[in-house]
């Protein structure tokens, strides 16, 4: 991946919460850093300014409410409490009250971007969040995001099916030319 690289930080953390909002529920084989990244930011900014949570009120609203499954909390309130954001009470291993930490006037996506760099995200992670920012600045059509991004096209294909699947991107057909493809997040 050429271009993707230059993605780290603060634009990192906002594009893995677009996508983790986008994608929703929708369960994709192929991410698994970038999720994470997306949740953590997507919850720290859902619970900022709460009470203490009681942690199986949470576990039971995590997936409807903010598309984080319960099997994954767990780990993303982890990496929230390694970030600062929450303070984690345990009984031995297991979680049993959240304290959001979540600080009011600092950016959150710049401190889940700061700790990002822990993360190693593979090569489709990296190609669709450099396709959701070919697509947040305009419409495109698929020849010309080939060439702008300069990835391979089985892994173009291959993230524009994640996002027309999961309602990401939006597939449409322009008279005289080739199909048109637009994020369906807004920024």
């Amino acid at each position: 991946m050429t271009k993707a690289d230059s993605f780290s930080g603060k634009s990192l953390a906002e594009y893995a919460g677009d996508i983790q909002t986008g994608i929703g529920a929708f369960e994709v084989g192929d991410f698994d850093d970038l999720r994470m990244l997306g949740m953590a930011a997507s919850l720290a900014v859902q619970i900022r300014g709460l009470p203490e949570i009681e942690y199986p009120v949470l576990a039971r609203v995590s997936d409807s409410l903010f598309n984080i499954p319960t099997v994954a909390l767990k780990p993303v309130l982890r990496t929230l409490e390694e970030v600062g954001m929450v303070r984690l009470y345990e009984t031995g291993k297991t979680i049993t009250k959240v304290d959001p930490e979540v600080p009011y006037f600092e950016d959150v996506y710049q401190k889940i971007g700061d700790y990002s760099s822990e993360f190693r995200l593979n090569e489709t992670e990296q190609a669709m969040v450099r396709i959701m920012a070919e697509l947040q600045k305009k419409p495109e059509n698929k020849d010309r995001l080939l060439s702008r991004t300069g990835m391979e096209s089985s892994l173009l294909d291959r993230c524009l099916a994640i996002g027309s699947e999961s309602g990401l991107i939006a597939d449409h057909r322009v008279r005289g030319t080739n199909r048109t493809l637009e994020s369906c997040i807004l920024r």
